[in-house]
């Protein structure tokens, strides 16, 4: 791994990751709850924007699920989604 690609998930892992559980400011939404789901080696990618909400919304961490819940959410997304 290249040291730019090592030092952009370092900057990044800093921000997000997969299982927190952040406050968003969004300014037409107002402030809510947002749920990381995206793969954890996705995160570097999307460092810009997370989902479609600029990474600048992003204004509080308020927790981060443990594994054994986030495979909770995870299995009910899927039965939800159908897939």
């Amino acid at each position: 791994m290249g040291r730019g690609l090592r030092e952009a998930i370092c900057r990044c892992r800093a921000l997000v990751n997969r299982g927190e559980i952040w406050w968003v400011e969004h300014p037409e939404a107002g402030r809510r709850p947002h749920l990381l789901l995206t793969r954890q080696a996705a995160i570097p990618v999307l460092s810009a924007y997370i989902a479609v909400i600029p990474s600048a919304y992003f204004a509080e961490r308020i927790t981060k699920l443990g594994p054994d819940r986030l495979t909770e959410v995870c299995g009910a997304l899927a039965i939800a989604a159908g897939c």
